[in-house]
């Protein structure tokens, strides 16, 4: 069954919203741009006006000449210009600035009876580069418009003004303005998308597209393909994650892996120890049920035979026991450690005296070599104890009968080097890296049948480790082992190292 993957919808993605908002960027951009060359748009919209209908009011102005004094006749003439050109407004003028007739298209209120003659002798007294002028509107309140005037008569006859204002239709001005800034509003709004959609486009092909392949594989992780990788040949944020990412899947992988290893170690261990747990036990169990129901069939000799045979195996259960219940407390890193002074020498030769016996039954020796002039070490005699007599356990199982086994001690540099050495069967060399994992046992071992969990060497490494030192191996196959390791020395100045107990 293929894995299904979560698409977002496009207006959720980011290439969506970068488009939108450099759409909203660019139709701001280009509206503050117009607004704020409104005034030179309007300017230019008056000046052309103002420049195309400057000389319509003369004609004007030398018909109502002849119509002095026929107000009838000036009325109608007014209308008919009203009616023909809709997009102006005519207003009679006297000499003194008072408005006496007044038409247009669309019918208006007359707000001003009087308007301002020093501007309209502006106007009659300026060129093109004075343009744009305006004057305040008589029919309106608050405006002022482009317009064109004339003089009716001469300066000395002072018949008053014609004054025409540009208003409604293609001459509004301010209608104009908006039809210009509507085409401006039109070009940003077209021009925006189109970069915003080309910016879009190279946001999503550069860096949505990468991060949508980075949502694709950390999905199909999620959903249990561990192999998968990123490509990070890019030398970006993108590319440092995607480096960083196949980092932690590589990571991941090898935790899951030793995992895995670990997992299927403690199912053999559990068999294992489950084998070996039901061999002592019924041996045990055999000769208990032997002495109690056949004792007076039985003679002191081989009763003595049967207790020694119970207590050697209870002895290997309570070894198995021990070695769990050390890697259980190895595993969750509470191991104890209390570090005191004492002679190394005494404690071999402890062990020694402990072994005799079982290295006897083999015809082995076990001999301790050290130098006359004894030193201190500061250590733990428990736990090292516990490492020389698993070391010296296993030389005595895989060593030949009648081999000596070696414990000694040498000094050097203020360190006590301490070694385990037999002549048995050896490790294999593509085996000695892995003897000190948990749980490992070589195959020759198991095939000679020697009891153990596997746990027994890396309890040692952990052990030592813990004082500050390394557990070494020198071996070679059919030629024998050597276990070594090195303890500091006693000092004054290490108590200050450690609390007080």
């Amino acid at each position: 069954m293929s894995p299904s993957f979560k698409k977002l919808p496009f207006r959720s993605t980011i290439a969506f919203k970068i488009i939108s908002i450099l759409t909203i960027f660019f139709i701001a951009q280009g509206v503050t741009l117009v607004l704020w060359d409104q005034a030179d748009i309007v300017n230019e919209l008056q000046y052309g006006a103002q420049l195309s209908y400057k000389d319509v009011a003369q004609p004007v102005a030398d018909e109502l000449y002849d119509l002095i004094g026929d107000e009838q006749d000036i009325h109608s003439y007014f209308d008919s210009i009203a009616i023909n050109f809709p997009g102006m407004e005519l207003f009679y003028v006297t000499s003194e600035g008072r408005i006496t007739y007044q038409a247009s298209f669309v019918p208006s209120t007359l707000y001003k009876e009087n308007v301002d003659i020093t501007v309209l002798e502006k106007f009659l007294n300026s060129d093109e580069t004075d343009y744009p002028i305006t004057i305040d509107i008589p029919t309106a309140t608050d405006l002022k418009y482009v317009f064109t005037t004339a003089r009716i008569g001469d300066v000395k006859e002072n018949y008053g003004y014609v004054l025409i204002t540009l208003l409604e239709g293609g001459e509004d001005v301010n209608v104009s303005f908006w039809e210009e800034y509507g085409r401006i509003i039109s070009r940003a709004l077209m021009i925006s998308i189109l970069i915003a959609s080309i910016v879009g486009f190279v946001f999503w092909y550069w860096i949505v597209r990468r991060i949508n392949f980075i949502d694709q594989v950390v999905q199909k992780f999620r959903l249990g393909e561990n192999q998968v990788k990123l490509d990070s040949h890019f030398q970006d944020e993108l590319g440092h994650v995607a480096n960083h990412f196949n980092e932690m899947i590589t990571h991941i992988n090898a935790m899951v892996e030793e995992l895995k290893r670990k997992e299927k170690s403690r199912i053999e261990l559990v068999a294992r120890v489950s084998h070996e747990l039901q061999t002592p036990l019924t041996v045990v169990h055999g000769n208990i049920e032997t002495v109690l129901n056949h004792r007076e069939k039985l003679s002191s000799e081989n009763v003595d035979k049967k207790l020694e045979t119970i207590y050697g195996q209870i002895k290997h259960l309570s070894e198995m026991v021990q070695d769990l219940s050390d890697i259980a407390i190895i595993e969750s890193g509470q191991m104890p450690l209390n570090k005191e002074a004492f002679f190394m020498e005494e404690l071999i030769e402890s062990v020694i005296s402990e072994y005799e016996g079982l290295a006897k039954a083999k015809n082995m020796k076990l001999v301790g070599e050290h130098e006359p002039q004894q030193t201190p070490v500061y250590a733990d005699p428990l736990r090292i104890r516990q490492v020389l007599l698993n070391l010296v356990s296993n030389a005595i199982k895989y060593s030949s009968n009648d081999s000596n086994i070696i414990l000694k001690v040498a000094y050097k540099d203020n360190q006590a080097f301490t070694s385990v050495k037999d002549f048995g069967i050896g490790i294999p060399e593509d085996e000695q890296k892995r003897i000190f994992k948990s749980y490992y046992r070589l195959d020759t071992h198991v095939r000679k049948g020697q009891k153990g969990t596997g746990l027994g060497l890396n309890i040692c490494k952990y052990l030592i480790k813990m004082h500050d030192s390394v557990l070494s191996l020198e071996s070679s196959p059919n030629e024998g082992t050597e276990f070594s390791f090195f303890l500091q020395c006693f000092d004054e100045s290490l108590l200050k190292e450690l609390p007080t107990k």
